[in-house]
């Protein structure tokens, strides 16, 4: 227990409990402890599948690294999912900088999550507004410290812009 007073009191005010603290630095261990052993075991079976050198070629690469991965998970976004990404992580640059690490993670995923979803909507016979705005909110709910008023006007903006995006779209199939 070295934390000061004032610290308790400003995670207090943000509403962030030390529990809650704790909770995701074991989190983002656990998880960093995952990625680590999962690492190893792809070294381990690229080791094992590896002959002894010889004069032949070397063997292809049977695993896929970390980059390619990546990679080809970005390539499998639609174009639809992107547009939406980009909406909604227009005007949330410094917020995102300024936030823990711990919470960046938690706000990245999220937001995937929600652009997803929100994907999901707009491709069904009926657009739900209020869904969509729900999603959006529940998402900018995990910055700390933010009034609900800039959540409520961030949230509308975005679901504007999206609904806007699903017109013009229908438009340009129509014509």
């Amino acid at each position: 227990m070295d934390k000061s007073y004032q610290q308790e009191d400003k995670e207090r005010k943000l509403g962030i409990s030390p529990e809650k603290i704790q909770r995701e630095e074991e989190l983002s261990k656990r998880e960093e402890e995952a990625v680590r052993e999962k690492e190893v075991s792809i070294e381990r079976e690229k080791e094992i599948i590896q002959p002894t050198p010889s004069p032949a070629p070397p063997p292809k690469k049977v695993l896929p690294s970390k980059e390619e991965i990546k990679e080809e998970i970005r390539e499998e976004k639609s174009e639809d999912l992107k547009k939406i990404e980009k909406i909604l992580e227009e005007d949330l640059g410094e917020v995102y900088q300024g936030m823990p690490d711990y919470l960046k993670k938690e706000f990245k995923r999220k937001g995937e999550e929600t652009a997803s979803k929100i994907e999901k909507i707009i491709h069904s016979v009926k657009i739900k507004i209020k869904e969509i705005l729900h999603l959006i909110k529940e998402w900018l709910k995990i910055i700390p410290g933010v009034n609900k008023f800039f959540i409520e006007k961030e949230a509308e903006i975005k679901t504007r812009k999206i609904l806007n995006l699903h017109k013009k779209e229908k438009e340009d199939l129509l014509s």
